[in-house]
């Protein structure tokens, strides 16, 4: 409470706390809402690089309070990670430091999921670990960023990434086994050893140590891919709800098509795919929306659909599917085939 009700200079709060960066927030009960507007302050410079309102109902209380301070801690982190990303883009060689390279790495990831962004994020990645082999941020980066290159088919050499992955694995366990990057990396080996039921478990473990949204549409996809696409759904709308505008919202807007898709609620996975399509067009996951709408009886729509994503994705052939989806539970296999059926109806190679 030292500056409650001050009129202070942030560089100044900065200075005394020693910290980088400063959140400077207000508080105004209306009616049944209370309205919180936050700014995130450069310490150095006092300019403000972020600022947004949020309204918080006033009968909120116990799980709904936590979730919004859950979402709002997400938030706060990715703009805390582009603003240090940006300051460290103007160092010099001999200025940037690890963390330095590892956060502009982040800012590249936050700012789009895209085949461009992962090339240039894995370079300054690599870049920080060898500055520094103690780097749990970046060591955290290397592991999640080669696993999306490596299940959108963005990297050209597949078994090298999944050995980096393995080589973040065994750092991580010596610099943090507990924290959240080490329980990322090992849900990522599981799926990518394809064992299913382990990766469950870790990502039960995850979401129990760490209440976070990624952690939420790891479980989802796991609960998923051993066949209970029922449980998946709310983890991963948990996951939306506390980050709704999230760098890969896109990720768990598909997995959430195909959670309906598998309980043949074919009307929310058309809603659902349309939507991760928007969030992120560039993305290659196969197209439910399409199949979906296929299901419906809406073969036009779906076709122009599925023409237009095979536009963006020249070469896009079902093997991709199974690829990404490589779930072995029988119920799981039951509806990925019926999947594969539907795009392969509409043209799909």
């Amino acid at each position: 409470h030292t500056y409650k009700g001050k009129i202070v200079d942030p560089r100044d709060v900065a200075r005394e706390l020693r910290v980088r960066y400063v959140v400077r927030g207000s508080l105004r009960r209306e009616g049944t809402v209370i309205r919180l507007n936050l700014a995130l302050i450069d310490g150095e410079s006092g300019r403000q690089r972020w600022a947004e309102k949020f309204t918080v109902e006033r009968a909120q209380h116990g799980p709904a309070l936590d979730e919004f301070v859950i979402g709002l801690g997400r938030h706060l982190t990715t703009e805390v990670l582009k603003s240090a990303g940006d300051r460290s883009a103007a160092l010099s060689p001999a200025e940037v430091s690890a963390d330095d390279l590892a956060m502009r790495a982040y800012a590249l990831w936050f700012r789009g999921v895209t085949r461009e962004n992962l090339i240039e994020a894995l370079g300054l990645l690599e870049q920080a670990v060898a500055k520094n082999p103690n780097s749990t941020r970046a060591w955290g980066g290397l592991a999640f960023i080669n696993f999306n290159g490596v299940v959108n088919g963005w990297l050209p050499d597949r078994a090298a990434a999944i050995r980096r992955i393995d080589e973040a694995a065994v750092q991580l366990d010596r610099l943090d086994p507990d924290g959240f990057l080490a329980y990322q990396d090992r849900a990522i080996q599981a799926l990518l050893r394809k064992d299913f039921s382990a990766m469950l478990r870790i990502s039960e473990a995850w979401v129990k140590h760490h209440q976070h949204p990624v952690a939420l549409g790891g479980n989802g996809m796991s609960l998923i891919l051993n066949g209970r696409p029922d449980e998946g759904i709310p983890q991963l709308e948990r996951a939306l709800r506390l980050s709704p505008r999230d760098t890969i919202r896109a990720e768990w807007q598909y997995r959430l098509a195909l959670a309906h898709f598998m309980l043949a609620q074919y009307e929310q996975a058309r809603e659902w795919g349309q939507t991760a399509q928007a969030s992120n067009p560039g993305l290659p996951w196969p197209p439910v929306h399409a199949a979906a709408m296929a299901r419906l009886g809406q073969q036009a729509e779906a076709k122009k659909v599925l023409d237009e994503f095979l536009a963006r994705q020249p070469g896009y052939e079902a093997g991709r599917i199974v690829q990404r989806l490589p779930g072995t539970d029988p119920r799981f296999v039951e509806g990925r085939d019926r999947l594969v059926a539907s795009l392969r109806e509409l043209g799909l190679r």
